[in-house]
């Protein structure tokens, strides 16, 4: 027996006293012999080398899915953080002025970039390129979990093997404004270039780290320059408005809410703080329209209920103010309702009788 390796396509001839056979041609006299066994070989190791790659792709794709499951992570989905929950939930504070939340953009692309676009000019082999992508994909990870401070650490480490990665100073700046460090924020939405199409999203974003900082006068120039690029966006017509609000210029914010308000009427956390910029200018009747608006969207928010009671009364409409104070007042507790019925917002009912048996009632249980 012969035990010498040899090829399949080779063994095929013997006998058969064609080219590269036993009994007659030398192996390898025939060009298109070699041409074909050549091309079989390479058809092998590219199976080989498909394969290779459709196993990494499996693992990494199990590894994610079993990173995201709760019973096995610890993690349940939630809603998104303070800064860009949905604004639903939230009622009329009466124990201090409105906060609000700021709108900023998730800065996510939309359209395919042309690949023409792609900067060519770093030379990155492909062990520094899976490096990067390595880091890139346990940082998008570390984000859908909240978990930002490590998801800025393997952005960084993305950022040192490919600095001119587009996106990811974006993606930082997010990371540090949901960890409240405002000015790491804007340094990192500085960093990125300005072009057309991300400027007004990255001037957004620059505009609500800078007025989390209390820099008022940068983060309206912000603004305004987004404003001026896009009139018709609704993220910095209502921070435009917010800031007006933080900075006591009611009449001010009052025109930006009623533009934001052409454009999203359902946004129940604006109308409150619009409602409240409202009673500050005593503009009496305007209010009482977008709380009775907001009563009949949620109509299980007590303090809504109050300060429709006080703007009513304000308008002379005592029979109104009572009965919506009675409704309020019925969806409190006890010690609540009874630090909140003898604020000054309700001296004009103070001597009706349906009031007083209220405060008896509220003392007696």
């Amino acid at each position: 027996m012969d035990l010498n390796r040899q090829d399949i396509y080779e063994s095929d001839q013997k006998g058969r006293g064609g080219p590269g056979s036993r009994d007659g041609g030398q192996p390898g006299s025939n060009p298109w012999y070699d041409m074909f066994r050549h091309s079989k070989r390479s058809a092998t190791i590219f199976r080989i080398v498909i394969l290779a790659f459709m196993v990494f792709m499996s693992l990494l794709v199990v590894e994610q899915m079993q990173q995201r499951q709760p019973e096995q992570s610890g993690y349940m989905p939630q809603d998104e953080v303070e800064s860009v929950k949905l604004r639903t939930d939230s009622v009329l504070d009466f124990e201090g002025d409105l906060e609000s939340a700021l709108i900023i953009d998730e800065m996510i692309d939309i359209e395919a970039t042309p690949i023409s676009t792609i900067n060519d000019g770093v030379e990155m082999n492909i062990h520094w390129v899976k490096q990067a992508a390595v880091h890139l994909f346990k940082a998008e990870r570390a984000y859908d979990l909240s978990e930002w401070a490590k998801a800025v650490e393997h952005y960084n480490k993305a950022l040192r093997i490919l600095p001119n990665l587009k996106g990811v100073d974006a993606r930082i700046g997010l990371c540090f404004m949901r960890m409240k460090d405002y000015g790491a924020s804007a340094d990192a939405f500085s960093n990125i270039s300005f072009d057309n199409t991300n400027t007004f999203r990255i001037l957004n974003n620059l505009g609500v780290a800078r007025l989390a900082k209390k820099e008022f006068g940068a983060a309206e120039k912000n603004f305004k320059r987004v404003l001026d690029i896009k009139p018709d966006y609704a993220p910095a017509i209502y921070n435009m408005a917010l800031l007006y609000y933080r900075t006591r210029m009611y009449a001010e914010s009052a025109e930006y809410f009623e533009r934001y308000f052409a454009i999203n009427n359902m946004d129940l956390e604006a109308m409150q703080v619009y409602t409240d910029a409202l009673i500050k200018l005593e503009r009496w009747d305007d209010a009482a329209e977008i709380l009775k608006r907001s009563s009949s969207q949620m109509p299980q928010a007590a303090p809504i209920y109050m300060s429709l009671a006080y703007v009513l009364s304000q308008t002379g409409d005592l029979d109104q103010a009572m009965n919506h104070l009675t409704r309020g007042v019925g969806l409190l507790d006890r010690p609540r309702a009874m630090a909140l019925v003898a604020a000054p917002e309700y001296d004009a009912l103070r001597q009706r009788q349906d009031f007083k048996e209220l405060v008896d009632r509220l003392a007696q249980e």
